[in-house]
């Protein structure tokens, strides 16, 4: 296993060659990511095997480590923990798309060279939630800590429109 990630792959021929990768990867250098995280520089664990089966490749591994996000609650740091696994069948072409289905993910290559890091960012990229956010009373400002569940039913408790008639009732 080589402790460095190349940064150009061809898929087919490593997989032709079971070959595998381990390191670490920058998230500052992944620049669609980084813009979208509130301390970029953090580093992900990157374990890569290739493989072949009959004539189809893959690509499968481990992306790892933390990122973190702004929180939309408080505006704080939110640390999103990643332990992902990744399956990706190798195509040249749309149609092979559908044989590779129940195995995994395409990713679709044209015979040239790819970025590895760029497949890592795009893995990276699905992963991140819509809307980061702490659970609910976890924030750090005051606000979001009152929001608790048994204050969120005090919210939600309708008042009797007619008890002012009743208090009048009585005097």
């Amino acid at each position: 296993m080589s402790e460095r990630l190349p940064v150009l792959i061809d898929p087919k021929a490593l997989a032709q060659r079971k070959a595998n990768f381990a390191g670490n990867l920058a998230v500052n250098r992944m620049e669609r990511l980084s813009t979208l995280l509130v301390q970029p520089f953090t580093e992900v664990n990157v374990e890569i095997d290739f493989s072949s089966e009959g004539q189809r490749s893959y690509l499968q591994g481990n992306i790892s480590g933390d990122l973190f996000l702004e929180c939309q609650r408080c505006l704080e740091p939110l640390k999103l923990r990643i332990d992902h696994q990744i399956h990706l069948g190798i195509v040249e072409t749309e149609s092979e798309i559908s044989e590779i289905q129940g195995t995994g993910e395409p990713l679709l290559v044209d015979g040239n060279p790819v970025k590895l890091i760029e497949i890592i960012e795009d893995e990276l990229l699905l992963l991140l939630p819509m809307y980061a956010m702490h659970d609910l009373g976890k924030c750090s400002n005051n606000l979001t800590k009152k929001l608790t569940e048994p204050n969120i039913k005090d919210y939600t408790k309708k008042k009797n429109p007619f008890d002012v008639l009743s208090r009048m009732k009585t005097k």
